[in-house]
């Protein structure tokens, strides 16, 4: 087993392709090993000839032929180019984090890619990784990430003079423009997959095999749809049951096993069952079969106008904040006679919706909607959180984030001068240098978690005296708010609202839940 195996943790998308015995030392006496990176996107068709195996022979045979003893290989398979957003790339960068912050001793020697677009094919996503990460942090002007002390040798097999060389214009030229061709590759690419897509589906083929409508298949053989016979009976029963019998969405969910009442309203929806495909918001015969008739489906459409009408939406002012007490479901409002005012329900007594139900038995009672609304408005108008002006802290100037900043920051500069100071095999042999090692790497550590904690207070005390200013406010601007008003108002000061048996009402604000995490912070 050799030096890497035993002291580097493999990961899914890594795999060692050479690894020498004794630990791998640069002239500075750092432990340096090369990082090999590859990649294919989500679109390996339009890569064909840049594969994943082709490209470790292209870094294997280059490794070789320059007598490369320790390197490791990160694969990134199915990613796109154009963003950062890959494991394998993001622990390379972690990597070259943990080593210029002290907490590793690897460090990467060099970046090799077979092409330049296997890194990246945006042309602003190379320039900034190379900023970044590969630059020395003198000479990286357009980052604000970028501590390296020494560049990181970046190796584009198939661009030999494709370099990263800050004192010869020529190279950064080159790289420039390779960056750009490979952005301008794939803008090609996206653009002939983009025809040869709409070309299908102008022919009555289906795009893909992503998103395929409910009821049917994808056979990538013929290129279309196959119904699917039991899923078909289901569609139909579907636009039967909301056209005939005017079920809503969430009861024929219930009926035939669907999730919730969203599916069954895009399945209401989806012209593709009635044998289209569309792209570009242009339709055309598909080649599939039809699941319903022109007539049903345009019924099913009429339909939901008219339940959309009929119903409407009205601004209730405690919508989606109100609990039961005795069983914990949600409380809904629900219209109760011709007055066009209502009740309020536990959902646990209203079994249209099985998800939301708590306790079928559910004994809470049946509250009206202005009894409810006038309890919880004068509690939030005389609400006793604003604060005592006798227990107020005086001012200080003392910056408590500023100042453990600067600790972390000291620490972390120290840790650097301590492995300057001495070599990887000195503080191996040495055990009370690496007890001080480890010491200041536990202050690092401790610092770093109260500056987390301090930020978090800081954050919880703007959110506290946000809301103690908007419930001062709040008496003297209530009556002139419209509904929609209130409703945000509520939304924005109440976390929930519990009301028990016998009607009593508890209005539990956000700020006491901020109030209480200050506290366990502080």
């Amino acid at each position: 087993m050799g030096w890497i195996a035993k002291n580097i943790k493999m990961k899914p998308f890594m795999e060692i392709l050479f690894d020498g015995e004794e630990r791998p030392l640069d002239k500075w006496g750092n432990t340096a090993i090369y990082v090999a990176y590859r990649r294919v996107s989500t679109d390996k068709q339009a890569e064909e000839g840049f594969g994943l195996e082709v490209q470790k022979e292209d870094i294997v045979r280059y490794c070789r032929q320059h007598d490369i003893q320790y390197c490791i290989m990160l694969t990134d398979d199915g990613y796109t180019g154009t963003n950062l957003n890959r494991p394998a790339i993001q622990y390379f960068i972690q990597m070259v984090q943990d080593y210029n912050a002290g907490y590793s001793h690897i460090k990467a020697n060099s970046l090799i890619v077979s092409r330049l677009d296997r890194l990246a094919r945006a042309l602003s996503v190379n320039l900034q990784f190379i900023q970044d990460y590969i630059l020395s942090a003198r000479d990286a002007k357009n980052s604000l990430v970028n501590t390296n002390e020494e560049p990181i040798n970046f190796i584009s097999i198939a661009e030999p003079f494709c370099r990263v060389d800050p004192e010869n214009p020529t190279s950064t030229l080159m790289f420039n423009l390779f960056a750009t061709l490979a952005e301008f590759d794939r803008g090609q690419i996206v653009t002939k997959l983009k025809r040869g897509r709409n070309k299908r589906i102008e022919g009555g083929k289906w795009h893909g095999g992503g998103n395929v409508p409910y009821g049917y298949r994808y056979d990538p053989k013929i290129g279309t749809l196959v119904v699917i016979p039991e899923e078909k009976e289901k569609v139909q029963e579907i636009f039967r049951l909301y056209v005939e019998e005017k079920m809503p969405p969430q009861k024929i969910a219930d009926r035939l096993g669907f999730k919730g009442d969203k599916i069954i309203t895009q399945i209401l929806k989806r012209r593709s069952l009635l044998g289209y495909v569309s792209v570009d918001g242009k339709e055309y015969k598909g080649l599939h079969e039809p699941l319903i008739s022109e007539s049903l489906f345009a019924a099913a459409q009429e339909e939901m106008i008219l339940r959309s009408v009929v119903r409407g939406k009205p601004c209730y002012l405690l919508t989606g904040l109100i609990y039961c007490g005795e069983c914990g479901a949600k409380m809904r409002y629900q219209k109760w006679g011709k007055s066009g005012e209502c009740k309020i329900i536990c959902y646990s007594q209203q079994p249209s919706k099985m998800k939301l139900v708590k306790d079928i038995h559910c004994q809470n009672e049946k509250y009206w909607q202005s009894d409810i609304e006038d309890a919880v408005i004068r509690q939030l108008l005389h609400a006793n959180y604003i604060g005592n002006k006798n227990n107020v802290k005086s001012a200080t100037n003392y910056n408590i984030t500023e100042n453990l900043k600067r600790d972390i920051e000291r620490e972390k500069e120290s840790l650097k001068k301590l492995f300057q100071s001495f070599s990887y095999a000195e503080a191996d042999d040495d055990d009370s240098l690496k007890e001080i090692i480890e010491e200041k790497r536990e202050t690092i550590r401790r610092y770093t978690k109260a500056l987390h904690d301090e930020e978090e207070k800081e954050v919880l005390t703007r959110k506290v005296m946000a809301v103690k200013d908007k419930l001062r406010s709040l008496a003297g601007s209530w009556d002139y708010m419209t509904q929609q008003e209130r409703q945000s108002v509520c939304r924005e000061l109440i976390e929930k609202i519990v009301i028990h048996k016998g009607g009593t009402v508890d209005v539990h604000l956000r700020l006491e839940k901020y109030l209480f995490a200050s506290n366990q912070k502080g």
